[in-house]
C-alpha cells in the first residue's frame, strides 16, 4: 500500500499546483489564485510544499507546507496539512 504513493515537492511538478490548490480550497475556501500564489513559492529548502500523489494516475491526495522557524536552526513549522477524504 505504501509503494501506491509518493512525495514530491510542488516545484519539481508544477503541472500539480491547480489540483493541490483544489484539495486545500476543499477545507479552506479562498480564492484560487490567492492560494496558486501562496503555495507555488517553494525551494528545496524552506519553504516548501510537499505533495502526496497516488503513483498510478499521480492524483493529489495530499498536501503539507513547511516553513522555518526564526532562530531555530533545526527546527521547521508544518501548515496547511490536508488529506483528501476517503483516502485509504
Amino acid at each position: 500500500m505504501a509503494d501506491d504513493y509518493e512525495v514530491l515537492e510542488l516545484q519539481f511538478r508544477p503541472d500539480l499546483l491547480q489540483p493541490a490548490a483544489h484539495l486545500l480550497n476543499e477545507q479552506w475556501p479562498r480564492s484560487l489564485e490567492t492560494r496558486k500564489h501562496s503555495i507555488s513559492d517553494s525551494k528545496t529548502d524552506l519553504p516548501v510544499s510537499l505533495l502526496l500523489i497516488t503513483k498510478d494516475k499521480e492524483r493529489v491526495i495530499g498536501f503539507v507546507r513547511i516553513f522555518k522557524v526564526a532562530n531555530r536552526s533545526n527546527a521547521g513549522l508544518i501548515e496547511s496539512l490536508v488529506i483528501s477524504p476517503g483516502t485509504t
